[in-house]
This record gives C-alpha cells, sequence and structure tokens, in this order.
C-alpha cells in the first residue's frame, strides 16, 4: 500500500508513466479498490502526455482502446476504441497495431479498408506479433490488400508458427495439402 502511496503522489504531480501505472492498479485491484471508471480516468491522463511525453504513453493509448471495446469502465464504443487503438499504433505499440488491423480488415469502428489492415499487419509483425505475422502472411498467400507474393507469406506463417499461433500449423498444412493437390 506504501508504494502505492508514492505512485499516485507522483500521477497527481503529472508523471505519465505513474498514471499508467495507478491505471493499472485500479483496473486490477492491486493496492487499491478494483475501480474501472478511475483506471479510464488515469490511462487519459497518461495517454494525452506531457513535456517529456509528448505523444503520451502508448500502452496506456492501448488500454483506452482496449476499454471502449469492452466496455471496461466506459460505454462501449468501438469507434473511440479504433481511435485510441490507432494512436498506440502509430506510437509503435505492436498489439494495438494487430488490432487496428483487424479493425480495418473486417471493418468494425472503421470503414473496411484492406491496404490498411495489411500496412498495420505488417507494422505489427515487425516487431515480432505472432497473431501479425500469421494474418500478413495469409495477406500475401491471397494478395489481399497487398500485391501477392506466395512465398514471402509462407515465410511469415513460418515464423507465426514459430511463435506457437496454432492456426499458423493448420494453414501450413492447407497450404501443404494445395500444392499437392495441383
Amino acid at each position: 500500500i506504501q508504494g502505492c502511496k508514492s505512485l499516485l503522489m507522483a500521477a497527481s504531480a503529472g508523471d505519465c508513466v505513474a498514471q499508467l501505472l495507478v491505471g493499472k492498479c485500479y483496473e486490477e485491484g492491486r493496492g487499491v479498490p478494483l475501480d474501472l471508471s478511475k483506471s479510464v480516468t488515469w490511462f487519459k491522463l497518461a495517454a494525452k502526455g506531457n513535456t517529456e511525453y509528448p505523444n503520451g504513453v502508448r500502452d496506456a493509448q492501448h488500454n483506452l482502446g482496449a476499454c471502449y471495446m469492452d466496455g471496461q469502465g466506459v460505454r462501449k464504443d468501438k469507434v473511440l476504441a479504433c481511435g485510441w487503438f490507432k494512436r498506440a499504433a502509430k506510437n509503435g505499440q505492436a498489439e494495438s497495431q494487430h488490432n487496428l488491423a483487424k479493425h480495418y480488415f473486417f471493418g468494425s469502428g472503421v470503414r473496411r479498408h484492406l491496404r490498411k489492415a495489411a500496412y498495420w499487419f505488417l507494422q505489427s509483425a515487425r516487431q515480432g506479433c505472432p497473431e501479425a505475422q500469421l494474418e500478413i502472411g495469409m495477406r500475401y498467400v491471397v494478395g489481399s490488400g497487398l500485391q501477392r507474393d506466395p512465398e514471402k507469406g509462407l515465410r511469415w506463417i513460418q515464423k507465426a508458427e514459430q511463435g506457437n499461433v496454432t492456426d499458423a500449423r493448420i494453414v501450413l498444412d492447407a497450404i501443404a495439402l494445395g500444392s499437392a493437390a495441383t
């Protein structure tokens, strides 16, 4: 509890990283009573940033996207969720890049846009997100949102399999069966 008091003091003084951590404490009920609306309040402060973090704290932006996506501490709103995921994605947050790509791919909270989906899948995949590696691999195999390149797609899917994405093995087996049938 003493650590939480120090964290709260730093957060109240404008420390963005402390604000993110206080938000997580309220979100999980660690050292403070669980309070999702307070977690959102602290995430928003961290997400907006300060002079040290002029673009905001990307993990706070991601957490806000997740809160709006799931209706945790706020009213569920896919459009706001995508807005926060986009801010975090532009700041290099790999999970937000993957989430934003899925929203563009399915047209959830944003207009469906396959090229933007492929772009964000690729950004996330390059950072090592195995689920995004599978997604960009499949986009290359079929040419969805980018130029078709089955060899490049296969390499990405293999990386996803190395990252223990179960569906990657299924996709690789399907590709092998398709190749064997021709």
